[in-house]
């Protein structure tokens, strides 16, 4: 799968904008994915509150697939470009074929808040 989750996307007016807000927003993403993947039993307790779930089975379970997608990017959410272009052709071409203009999604890629993200939480690069 080229991609973990749903791509975090804002226009180019608001990223222009507000640099700071997604900053502070995908340092937090980072750093959510980061306990998640280190601290078992707070992610037991976020997924149990998500879901209302108890059922120790499903929690696991539920676990132990966010888990694999996150060891699989090697637990950092950099925007990759198969990524995209999966979303761009698997979601938009089976419901709105008529309105993709561009199959192209390097111009959309910005993994300088990733990379930012990465340097304030001093885990460099995985």
């Amino acid at each position: 799968m080229p991609y973990a989750g749903v791509p975090h996307t804002a226009s180019r007016t608001f990223r222009d904008r507000n640099r700071r807000a997604i900053q502070d927003y995908m340092t937090a993403m980072v750093a959510g994915i980061q306990i998640f993947r280190t601290k078992k039993q707070a992610a037991f307790r976020a997924i149990g509150e998500l879901t209302r779930q108890k059922d120790p089975t499903l929690l696991e379970r539920t676990y132990d697939s966010y888990a694999k997608q996150y060891e699989a990017i090697g637990g950092v959410s950099t925007p990759r470009e198969a990524g995209f272009e999966s979303m761009i052709t698997g979601f938009y071409e089976r419901f709105n074929p008529q309105g993709i203009k561009n199959r192209d999604a390097k111009p959309y890629l910005d993994p300088s808040f990733v990379q930012k993200a990465l340097e304030r939480l001093k885990l460099g690069k995985k």
